[in-house]
């Protein structure tokens, strides 16, 4: 395009009065031509995870962003859906537009335009309220409207015979057992391929919750409701007492006057998964205050005494939970820790409500008051690691020097590990993360950690006053699975536990109907054979008729040839970059 207008007669002032930099008005081709003569066929390279100083504002609204990364994981298995419906029903009209519109609105919250040091006038109200907080929430409506409209015209062709039926359905293209929460109110359901029951447990909400065993890749399997268990399950290991749960995988020791995780015992290797001389217990409180903006000085305050704990074991799980009224912050703050039969990991679920710090309507106390949550991890030697959309990264050593070494944002995981151990955490609507100790307002370019401690960034103040009419809207929701494995991260165990938590599985009853074309008990669509390949996009092709379109992506960073078996004939395919 044209070279833009400049006023010539400033230049020579500005080189006469600077040495540094000189100024000189240029086109493309003057451009090129210098790259040219300086560097001749061979283009310089670096590479590395330039971090963004501003990425650490994904904490300014955890609620919002939990909205958004939920759109952004539920839209492709929507999508799906609609492709697979649409196979067996040519007359279903493609869904691509509507698709476009949800991203667009998730690339709108991502955009980097949050009004966090003006006054809240109108239009940074308006901003963050109405175009960012409430297009998250769009967006997230949207794509639950689609996974609603791709779910019917996709099982009307499932049989489910006189009775209603119970349809778990796997977004991932792995076959996985895994945790199931439906609407209803069951005792047990049955599983129609083995006619063995699997106790269900009421939880909040009208919903029931039970663990699906061998949930065929990317595809479903029927469930029977069962008035009652008639035969009980007697292998199942889960226990809880007034400080302490179990399953078959971990054993969780609880501080009674605190209410937070004092240790955690990896049942399979015997290991302590807790650092215990930490200065911070496991899932710790920490409300960091600064003194000003950017000031590196401030106070760090954490909670010492719980207000109620609580304790309970059903055949499907065990959970402890603990309440406390914070001193400083005003917050009530309730705790739950969560371990399924049968499944090898724990979840962790802090709620957060009507924090005065996180509201105030003077913008010059911004970006003072910010929460955190500390995992002291016992992995020592351990390399932390955070996956991105695009790879993964360690803290400093993948880092250029002109990027934020406090922190990473993490997509699916983050891993502290060795070539024998490791433990992963999946965030489930949070995504900063800071290594070795807290890092606020540090504005590294060189950090290095020297310990394998996580600390979860779960929100700050930087836009009070404008989401929030006072502090009793000061709440927010911040959720974690946690898991061990006796291996490295690349052996695979880290990217199940993150794709399996960011892709949970979907259940749903179904009404009697007579059905069509589908198995009556069972099926996949798709599947992959390699368990490092993990399957991102089915789409129709723009084109109307003319295929379909599937993304992979590799997840341990080393070459892999695979099989991609597919229910729907395939007569020619084409590889694209």
């Amino acid at each position: 395009h044209e070279v833009p207008f400049v006023d010539k007669s400033v230049l020579p002032e500005w080189n006469q009065a600077w040495a540094y930099p000189e100024i000189r008005i240029a086109n493309p081709t003057d451009f090129f031509e210098d790259i040219e003569r300086r560097y001749g066929k061979e283009l310089p390279t670096l590479t590395g995870d330039l971090n963004n100083f501003s990425a650490d504002y994904a904490t300014i609204d955890p609620e919002s962003q939990s909205w958004k990364r939920h759109a952004a994981r539920t839209l492709p298995f929507s999508e799906g859906l609609f492709v697979v419906a649409g196979f067996l029903d040519s007359s279903l009209m493609p869904v691509t537009a509507r698709v476009s519109r949800i991203w667009t609105q998730i690339f709108d919250y991502d955009e980097h335009s949050w009004p966090t040091q003006p006054k809240a006038a109108d239009m940074h109200l308006f901003n963050a309220a109405w175009v960012k907080k409430q297009g998250a929430l769009r967006a997230r409506d949207d794509a639950n409207d689609l996974l609603d409209q791709g779910w019917n015209h996709l099982v009307r062709n499932i049989p489910t015979g006189p009775t209603p039926a119970v349809v778990v359905m796997n977004p991932l293209a792995h076959e996985r057992t895994d945790v199931a929460v439906v609407k209803g109110n069951f005792s047990a359901v049955i599983d129609s391929t083995s006619g063995k029951e699997m106790p269900c447990q009421k939880v909040d909400d009208g919903q029931c919750v039970f663990i699906a065993p061998n949930i065929p890749a990317y595809g479903y399997k029927v469930f029977r409701p069962a008035p009652q268990i008639t035969h009980p399950t007697a292998d199942i290991q889960i226990s809880a007492s007034t400080d302490e749960i179990a399953n078959a995988f971990y054993r969780i020791h609880f501080d009674h006057v605190t209410g937070n995780i004092k240790s955690i015992i990896d049942l399979g290797s015997g290991r302590e998964l807790v650092d215990l001389k930490s200065g911070y217990q496991f899932n710790q409180f920490v409300n960091v205050h600064k003194n000003s903006r950017e000031s590196k000085e401030g106070f760090e305050h954490v909670p010492t005494k719980v207000t109620g704990i609580a304790s309970s074991a059903c055949p499907v799980k065990a959970k402890f939970e603990s309440w406390i009224d914070e001193s400083r912050t005003g917050a009530a703050i309730h705790q739950t820790v969560t371990v399924y039969a049968g499944i090898g990991r724990i979840d962790i679920t802090n709620q957060i409500e009507h924090a005065r710090p996180m509201f105030t309507n003077d913008c010059k106390a911004r970006y003072r008051d910010n929460i955190f949550y500390a995992f002291p991890v016992a992995v020592p030697g351990g390399q932390p690691r955070a996956e991105y959309a695009g790879g993964v990264v360690r803290p400093y050593d993948d880092q250029l020097r002109w990027g934020s070494h406090d922190y990473l944002s993490a997509n699916r995981w983050v891993d502290v590990s060795t070539p024998s151990y490791g433990v992963t955490f999946a965030p489930w609507n949070e995504s900063i993360f800071e290594f070795g100790e807290i890092r606020y307002n540090r504005f590294s370019i060189d950090y290095k950690p020297n310990r394998p401690y996580l600390v979860s960034d779960a929100g700050s103040n930087r836009i009070a006053g404008l989401l929030m009419l006072n502090y009793k809207e000061a709440n927010a929701t911040v959720s974690y699975s946690i898991a061990a494995q006796e291996c490295d991260w690349n052996s695979g165990a880290a990217s199940r536990l993150g794709w399996s938590v960011a892709s949970p599985l979907v259940a749903r009853v179904v009404a009697p109907h007579a059905g069509r074309q589908l198995d009556t008990k069972q099926m996949s669509f798709l599947s992959i054979d390699q368990p490092n390949i993990q399957f991102t996009v089915l789409k129709a092709s723009e084109q109307a008729g003319n295929g379909w379109i599937t993304r992979f992506v590799e997840t341990a960073g080393r070459a892999t040839d695979f099989t991609f078996i597919s229910l729907f004939p395939v007569r020619e395919a084409w590889s694209c970059d």
